[in-house]
């Protein structure tokens, strides 16, 4: 059996976003199907934010991710980093969000933190002034601006395009990222973000059964209040917050991407679709917020 380093935690009883007290609603396994450790979920008595107790370090957080540890990402996933199909429909429809904003910026500068296979970093070269990538993962892209660290990237580099998809949820502290970015970001600078929605059906009825809460791969999960307060205290500007389905994919395209092939099974086919398309998605799929934001 594998275990999480303790020396390496600390305990989280305050939010991190509020610093409320809290309580604690469910006890969690790691994502590792080869430990058994466990850690509290806790919820805040304010912001309603959630989280995994106690906290790695994001030291030990990066070191995980560079040795593709099953702490933070199943087995294999650097390889299918690596060979993973380009999404063109779902990448024309995530940038056309944001050309739609900086529209009035003939040249643009961009930093996008967690790279992962790097399509759309890769997409963003051929539009942007300068390109940055943050990637602590060992999958990293092979570019001399995609750096393991966000410290590593130049001080005298500022942003005017920020995105930050899929990581908030991954980090020891995500207002000190938000922070951070801030620090970074010229006035009037864009910011895009995805992550965990703890006021969608799924986490409401399943708490540390709900998909997201993988720990310690997955560390935070935002109410609507969280996810003001966060972005707020950081000196962001919401422009807009709407809950998803992961990959920000429509219902249409849930109904299009389900396996009908299942059907020459019919048994095994309702299954599926009852419990995939119907319940997992069209019910209970909105699971994600999608936030964009400006730098005041």
């Amino acid at each position: 059996m594998e275990s999480v380093d303790t020396k390496q935690l600390t305990e989280a009883v305050l939010c991190p976003i509020c610093k409320g007290n809290s309580l604690i609603i469910d006890m969690v396994k790691t994502f590792n199907p080869n430990s058994v450790d466990t850690f509290n979920l806790r919820k805040c008595r304010n912001c309603k934010h959630w989280w995994i107790d106690p906290i790695p370090n994001q030291e030990y957080l990066s070191h995980l991710y560079a040795n593709n540890s099953e702490f933070v990402v199943h087995r294999g996933y650097d390889e299918e980093s690596k060979y993973q199909e380009v999404d063109w429909k779902g990448l024309q429809e995530y940038t056309s969000q944001i050309f739609n904003v900086i529209a009035q910026h003939d040249k643009f500068n961009y930093l996008e933190v967690g790279v992962g296979s790097g399509h759309l970093f890769n997409y963003f070269i051929g539009k942007a002034n300068l390109c940055y990538g943050v990637e602590p993962g060992c999958w990293k892209p092979s570019n001399p601006n995609i750096v393991s660290d966000i410290k590593d990237i130049p001080k005298d580099v500022t942003f005017d395009v920020i995105v930050i998809q899929d990581v908030l949820e991954h980090l020891a502290d995500p207002v000190d990222m938000l922070l951070q970015l801030k620090s970074m970001a010229n006035k009037g600078c864009l910011i895009t973000c995805g992550f965990p929605n703890n006021n969608s059906l799924w986490a409401l009825l399943f708490k540390g059964n709900w998909r997201m809460v993988r720990p310690i791969g997955h560390l935070h999960f935002f109410s609507k209040k969280s996810v003001v307060k966060a972005f707020n205290k950081t000196g962001w500007k919401i422009i807009t917050r709407s809950s998803c389905r992961a990959g920000r994919i429509s219902a249409w395209d849930a109904i299009k991407k389900f396996n009908w092939k299942l059907f020459k099974n019919p048994l095994r086919g309702t299954y599926r679709l009852c419990k995939n398309l119907l319940v997992g998605q069209l019910v209970l799929g909105k699971d994600q917020w999608y936030i964009r934001a400006r730098s005041d």
